[in-house]
């Protein structure tokens, strides 16, 4: 089933989200990209968000009413696992980009 769901959205991502409406994850993605602790607030939903380049994101929570999707490249490629709302990747878990469904 994830892996399903990470193929809508990669075809999606392709297509521009041409079929999506506009609407936003409500809450807070957060992550840790070295000593750095970004978060993503109320991110959009259908789009490909990026979240590290070269070293990639740990300590991956997702506070936000949407799945968030995991991927391994920064381009929403590679798809790692995906994260419920409230849940918190295992502690190896790393990711470079995210999209919300």
């Amino acid at each position: 089933m994830k892996r399903y769901a990470a193929v809508l959205v990669i075809a999606a991502l392709i297509l521009g989200g041409v079929a999506s409406p506009a609407h936003a994850a409500k809450g807070t993605f957060s992550y840790t990209v070295g000593f750095h602790e970004p978060n993503l607030v109320n991110p959009q939903n259908y789009m490909c968000h990026k979240l590290a380049e070269t070293l990639p994101a740990r300590l991956l929570t997702n506070h936000t009413d949407a799945r968030a999707l995991v991927f391994d490249e920064s381009d929403c490629h590679t798809f790692v696992s995906a994260l419920e709302p409230g849940e918190t990747g295992s502690p190896v878990m790393t990711g470079r980009s995210v999209a919300f469904l």
